[in-house]
């Protein structure tokens, strides 16, 4: 008598039944980029944050920690908004920046504990506290601000400009269902680590919300509503996500110590390129990552880097250009594809 599964591979064997092979993800195209140095700015070694001006493309915003202040570089030179101090348009230590359509700036005044917004002169506007202590800020078209607040309970919180919270909105994530048994036990000491984000918020007041220990980006609407979730699958990544737990963190990737828990950094900045209305990640290993309409990775773009540094920041300007710029040496790039025809393997 001939059993069920007997049966089965009889018509296998006969080619009369059909198996389907598990489907192989199709390959992210991967460019090379050069990095050409933009005339060097005397003085300056630690940018945090490079933003691009919405009313005249060719002024930039940087975040100068050492100096306590933002640079303003545009054609006519480099001005300064703010010093260090605690009185009001004083900064110390900021250590982020968004920018509305009009210029002005919401500040992440790290060190003075509070978010500060300040003109596109520099003029003094308002500010309110940050606390609990924020991780990555954004800012929308009707003037809400976004920020990281994970100690709160929920990942986002949203404030008004004048430091009215009106809402909150994302799950945490649990840092073992991440990671796994590795941190089996350890979700509470390491959920407000795991929980750092950067933000980006783009011209249809989408709020992006990238995780900066984790390799998974958020899409919210402007009310919290999730409209996706990405888990980033790409070649290599799994060496930079395995060095997320290493104690001490290892040498060759940039690492975040901000609550006495040093780890490894994942993705390092979320921005949005309105030219081709695509949110770009800056990840860890330095490669530049492209999400396409579903938002899953769509174009790898791997800069060469100068032997022995990192990337810190990436910014886009409204004509698509893309910017970049060294840890720790101050210098400014701009990335230009060598290749842009074809796929190459780094």
């Amino acid at each position: 008598m001939t059993t069920p599964a007997r049966a089965v591979l009889l018509l296998i064997a006969a080619g009369l039944v059909f198996c389907p092979r598990p489907a192989r993800a199709a390959a992210i195209p991967e460019h090379r980029a050069e990095l050409k140095e933009l005339p060097r700015i005397p003085d300056l070694r630690s940018i945090r944050k490079v933003v691009f001006s919405r009313r005249r493309p060719s002024q930039y915003y940087l975040l100068d920690r050492d100096t306590h202040a933002v640079r303003v570089v545009s054609a006519d030179g480099t001005r300064l908004i703010g010093e260090i101090g605690n009185a009001p348009g004083e900064l110390y230590y900021p250590f982020d920046l968004a920018l509305t359509s009009d210029d002005r700036l919401y500040i992440k005044d790290g060190g003075n504990h509070r978010i500060q917004i300040l003109g596109a002169d520099g003029r003094y506007v308002g500010q309110f506290p940050d606390k609990p202590k924020s991780e990555g800020i954004g800012v929308n078209a009707h003037g809400e601000v976004f920020i990281g607040q994970p100690a709160t309970g929920r990942l986002v919180s949203v404030y008004d400009a004048s430091g009215k919270k009106i809402g909150a909105f994302g799950d945490l994530l649990s840092p073992s269902a991440v990671y796994g048994s590795q941190l089996a036990g350890k979700d509470s000491e390491y959920r407000r680590a795991m929980n750092r984000v950067r933000i980006a918020v783009d011209d249809e007041d989408h709020v992006w919300v990238a995780f900066i220990h984790a390799p998974i980006v958020y899409k919210f609407d402007r009310s919290g509503k999730l409209l996706a979730k990405t888990t980033l699958q790409l070649p290599g990544l799994s060496q930079l996500t395995a060095a997320v737990l290493q104690q001490p963190p290892p040498k060759e990737y940039m690492s975040q110590d901000l609550d006495g828990l040093p780890l490894t950094m994942v993705i390092k900045e979320v921005v949005f390129d309105r030219k081709t209305r695509r949110p770009l990640l800056l990840l860890g290993d330095d490669r530049i990552v492209y999400l396409g309409p579903d938002n899953s990775p769509e174009r790898i773009v791997w800069p060469l880097l100068r032997k022995g540094h990192t990337l810190e920041t990436l910014a886009t300007d409204d004509d698509g250009g893309i910017f970049t710029s060294e840890f720790s040496t101050g210098q400014i790039f701009r990335v230009v594809l060598t290749n842009a025809e074809r796929g190459v393997t780094r």
